[in-house]
């Protein structure tokens, strides 16, 4: 699946990758409502993100899949950028 058909079909994106996005949202909220940093609050989420899938790829707990945590970040993204933007 690719980036044009995420845009033009968001219902093909699958359930899991909503959640993800979800929590990168969720996360970054809280973190900008607590006053940190939006920069810092996207690399904060987003290493959480990796962490995580590293976590699940080195011990087998979970699916290990790197577009989890790119989920997470595009989510982190969504909150940040209009953060930034109107201050």
């Amino acid at each position: 699946m690719s980036i044009n058909d995420i845009i033009r079909a968001p219902e093909k994106l699958a359930c899991d990758k909503r959640i993800h996005m979800l929590v990168g949202v969720l996360l970054t909220s809280v973190l900008v409502v607590m006053g940190v940093n939006v920069g810092l609050t996207v690399v904060i989420v987003s290493t959480i993100g990796i962490l995580v899938e590293v976590y699940q790829l080195k011990s087998g707990a979970g699916a290990y899949d790197v577009m989890d945590a790119l989920a997470v970040l595009i989510g982190s993204i969504l909150v940040a950028v209009p953060v930034w933007i109107v201050p």
